[in-house]
């Protein structure tokens, strides 16, 4: 059942040119599946309030979000102009997107942000152990747009059932991948 937990903002860091991994340190635990997705706001600005899914991995007081960051946006203003232990509240959880019952492999395929669900399913997948094979296809505009790259790239090192998949639309010089 869905419902508000007061929190505070410990991090803000920045992913790309115009997205950012938001940190949120909770009262409570707050019960989710990965995939699922809050309504982060900060204190007293509901109305400001916006969707975004969990990136990080259930069972801790500290969640985490991937926030793409729109000039003069609301929330984005909002964002911007907070400080470490900013108030913050998430309600949620919601949404069905979620891993199913099964025990063949995985495919999982995004772009943009919409990597973080992603980020939070193959974390999860790899946490359970198991040996099927975790495809990550993932689509971004420009190099510099591909959102946790080291993570990626670390997570398929070390786990030989992983295979991640990066593709660019405006590759630069340097670009060596799909495209």
């Amino acid at each position: 059942m869905a419902g508000v937990i007061m929190g505070k903002l410990v991090e803000k860091r920045k992913l790309s040119p115009d997205t950012v991994l938001v940190t949120v340190e909770l009262e409570k635990q707050l019960v989710f599946v990965p995939g699922q997705f809050g309504i982060v706001s900060f204190g007293g600005h509901e109305k400001e309030g916006r969707a975004y899914s969990f990136c990080s991995l259930p069972g801790s007081k500290r969640v985490e979000f991937c926030v793409k960051m729109y000039p003069g946006g609301r929330f984005s203003s909002l964002l911007a102009s907070a400080g470490e232990g900013a108030g913050m509240e998430v309600k949620g959880p919601f949404g069905l997107f979620k891993l199913g019952d099964f025990s063949g492999d995985v495919v999982l395929v995004g772009g943009g942000t919409g990597i973080a669900p992603l980020r939070s399913m193959a974390q999860f997948l790899v946490r359970q152990g198991g040996m099927r094979k975790v495809w990550v296809f993932y689509r971004f505009k420009t190099p510099e747009d591909f959102l946790f790259r080291e993570e990626w790239m670390e997570l398929q090192e070390k786990h030989k059932n992983v295979a991640v998949v990066p593709s660019v639309s405006s590759p630069d010089a340097k670009w060596v991948g799909e495209t």
